[in-house]
């Protein structure tokens, strides 16, 4: 701490002339991992370190960038300190949205004192930022079988506008995961700890710049992480949520499987973030391994080291996969040939039926028989046809192969 009690300064020089960060000295490193899943489970005992002849090497090694670094160097840089200080001034208009700044998310978000976060007073600076975390096959994806992967964290500050946000001089690599194998479920933990410490201390007390471009005596600066942005499984394990497929399968209701074709909003129970954090802090709290397993398979919930953000909330801050959903077009395939629905017919609802035309009509009545009164291996045997007009009769999605239209019926009887 400086003497007037303000944080330690960083000092915000020349991106150039930093150093980057020490790495580790394999000898401070122990020759075994001790880490315990829960408090009655033995220690993990995986090596380490690697010895030779010469000399102690990591078996694998997490590189980080230490954010409040990063912070500095990029407010040494006079075109990005002036970005920085530009809020982006948005009114909900309930019209179109061009940028995250247009949600109510962001313009409703407060800081530690309870108020306006992004109205800080004229020396201090505020930032917000968002959290990808992807994988990648090292060797490509040639069909070389050969598959090591390795992971990439990254953060974008949405202070800058949408033209220069992304681009790779702005964007801030948080740390490398080693491979050959991406963390699984909780083991991500372990690489989102130091970053988590860094945004805490940038959300409680700040981080002081000795000099920046437009401040020569220094200014105060905080952080918050609030949107996490990554595709379907990453999300859901970087939040401690289970899978999609699990019985609980959304990340903001509590709809199970068997309720997924609910499409009244109105029965959808909510999630909030005090039941989410009770269920996750049980979680890791139990004492063994199969304790922790029975309350996931109850909950679906694990714990995350987001959680540790008292801002962070599981049920708002996931962002939808656009990237599989828009640009590899599976929302037009899932709405257009699951659900079948186009905007060229009459009636309006959008809802094409299947071409029953050269369905026989006893066919038909056998096929609501099956359903009410058969086994399921009897409704196997009707036609894909009957099977297409019995899903579209009781409203259910009535594309798709065989398999998913007998799952979907399945289901119906089921419910």
């Amino acid at each position: 701490m400086e003497p007037d009690g303000r944080p330690d300064p960083i000092a915000g020089g020349d991106a150039e002339s930093d150093t980057a960060p020490e790495m580790i000295i394999a000898e401070h490193v122990p020759q075994f991992c001790s880490f315990r899943r829960t408090q009655d489970d033995l220690p993990c005992s995986e090596r380490l370190r690697d010895s030779n002849a010469s000399k102690d090497i990591l078996t694998r090694q997490f590189i980080y960038q230490d954010l409040h670094h990063w912070i500095g160097r990029m407010y040494a840089r006079p075109d990005v300190e002036e970005y920085f200080d530009k809020y982006p001034d948005k009114s909900i208009d309930g019209k179109v949205m061009h940028d995250i700044w247009d949600g109510s998310i962001l313009q409703n978000f407060n800081g530690p004192d309870g108020q306006p976060f992004m109205q800080p007073s004229r020396n201090e600076g505020r930032l917000i930022f968002g959290l990808n975390v992807d994988g990648f096959n090292a060797h490509g994806t040639s069909n070389s079988g050969k598959a090591l992967s390795i992971g990439g964290m990254y953060m974008v500050c949405f202070n800058l506008p949408p033209e220069l946000r992304y681009s790779a001089e702005n964007v801030y690599l948080v740390g490398i995961i080693p491979g050959p194998d991406e963390p699984s479920t909780s083991e991500v933990n372990h690489v989102l700890r130091p970053l988590i410490d860094g945004l805490l201390v940038l959300w409680q007390e700040g981080i002081y710049l000795s000099r920046t471009t437009k401040h020569i005596h220094g200014r105060l600066i905080q952080a918050a992480l609030v949107p996490l942005i990554c595709d379907l499984p990453a999300a859901r394990r970087v939040s401690g949520l289970g899978a999609h497929s699990f019985r609980l399968f959304c990340s903001e209701c509590k709809l199970t499987q068997l309720k997924i074709n609910e499409l009244d909003s109105s029965k959808w129970e909510g999630r909030t973030r005090e039941e989410h954090c009770q269920h996750a802090n049980a979680w890791r709290n139990a004492k063994t391994p199969l304790e922790q397993k029975k309350l996931f398979q109850k909950h679906g919930i694990r714990w995350s080291e987001l959680l540790r953000l008292p801002y962070w909330d599981p049920t708002k801050h996931i962002v939808i996969d656009s990237m599989h959903g828009f640009y590899l077009r599976m929302f037009n395939r899932h709405i257009r040939e699951i659900w079948g629905m186009k905007v060229t017919l009459k009636d309006g609802n959008g809802l094409v039926g299947p071409d029953c035309a050269n369905l026989d009509k006893k066919d038909a009545i056998k096929g609501e028989q099956m359903l009410r009164f058969g086994s399921g291996h009897q409704l196997s045997s009707l036609q894909e046809l009957v099977l297409r007009y019995l899903c579209h009769l009781h409203e259910l999605p009535f594309n798709g192969s065989k398999a998913t239209l007998l799952k979907s019926l399945e289901l119906f009887v089921c419910v």
